[in-house]
């Protein structure tokens, strides 16, 4: 079995585009869906121009079609060298699609003519389906997952600078650090952001800061910086408008915990190995490393520990019932503020 992963995969499906030379067939998955679909479309572009769609190519979304996919491989293409077919999220690795149906297209992929290229773009599959076997056999697989920090923050600045615009490396990596993982959450911001820009053609943080919709990291993270500050009316406001969202209060007080968890390791293992290992033993990409270490020496062991264990609380209080969810929130943070004076 052929099972290129997240970089590397991507390379060897850029190097068959810009050879011309491509493979009967590409299963696309993991959790970027944007380079999925973005190299998924860009093999359908390569092989079938426009023009010549509409006798050699055939695509199925979400509703798959037998009958239509055999049907169609079994005629030459016209006019074109190659005929494409594009499953994209059709489940055909799931136990929802009929098990004879899911046979036969095993056997259809373990056969497929010359003249023909698949392409499967599914997100999850189920790895043990005689499919996804079957594909990694005949073609090759590709795993595209969310991608690092920094190449992210280089991509922003590309997307940017193609269309003449101007980002700052600093203001860029802001944008990343302040967006959901998914490149098409930064794909929607950066179009936003050319839009608001289209006169001046330079972004800049204080743009980004008006137009951009942070995630609930981001979010969180604005409210936790203001806590551990003891700006207590800053605090509030930041809780304030994650429940006007409807954040989910489960969701916030984990986030919570796991920078609190972070930060009491960072204290034990700061000096003890490189910054790349640190991260790694922190869970966190190197570019957020030193803001933990920074947030480590500036709290007491005592005040971690104690804090871990008032959400500990909090958690137990919102699932007893003992507290409603929100009020359990606003008790924590009043009680942060409290312990910090006093440690």
């Amino acid at each position: 079995m052929i099972l290129w992963e997240g970089v590397i995969g991507t390379d060897r499906v850029k190097a068959d585009i810009k050879s011309g030379q491509f493979r009967s067939l590409y299963f696309f998955l993991g959790e970027e869906e944007y380079l999925n679909d973005y190299y998924s479309e860009e093999i359908v572009k390569a092989l079938v121009p426009e023009g010549m769609k509409i006798f050699n190519y055939l695509s199925f979304s979400i509703d798959f079609d037998l009958d239509a996919f055999e049907n169609f491989l079994n005629s030459p293409p016209i006019m074109n060298p190659k005929k494409v077919v594009y499953i994209k999220d059709c489940g055909l690795c799931s136990k929802s699609v009929k098990e004879d149906v899911r046979d036969r297209v095993k056997e259809i992929i373990s056969d497929l003519p010359s003249y023909a290229t698949l392409i499967i773009n599914e997100s999850n599959p189920t790895k043990t389906m005689g499919i996804y076997k079957t594909s990694a056999k005949v073609g090759i697989v590709v795993e595209n997952k969310f991608q690092k920090i920094n190449v992210l923050q280089s991509w922003v600045v590309r997307s940017f600078e193609k269309d003449g615009y101007t980002i700052s490396p600093d203001d860029a990596l802001y944008l990343v650090e302040n967006g959901d993982n998914g490149m098409y959450f930064l794909k929607n911001e950066i179009d936003k952001l050319k839009g608001y820009k289209v006169l001046e053609k330079t972004v800049t943080k204080e743009d980004i800061e008006k137009c951009i919709v942070k995630s609930i990291e981001g979010k969180v993270f604005d409210m936790l910086d203001c806590m551990f500050n003891s700006q207590m009316n800053a605090t509030f406001r930041h809780l304030a408008d994650l429940k006007t969202l409807k954040e989910p209060v489960k969701r916030i007080l984990a986030i919570i915990m796991t920078e609190l968890t972070r930060i009491k390791k960072a204290k034990i293992l700061d000096g003890k190995m490189s910054k790349n290992d640190l991260s790694k033993a922190l869970s966190v990409n190197p570019f957020f490393v030193d803001k933990v270490i920074k947030r480590a020496k500036a709290f007491s062991t005592e005040y971690i520990n104690e804090m871990i264990i008032l959400c500990q609380k909090t958690d137990f209080d919102i699932i007893s019932g003992k507290k409603e969810q929100w009020q359990a929130l606003e008790d924590l943070i009043i009680k942060s503020h409290n312990l910090k004076k006093r440690i």
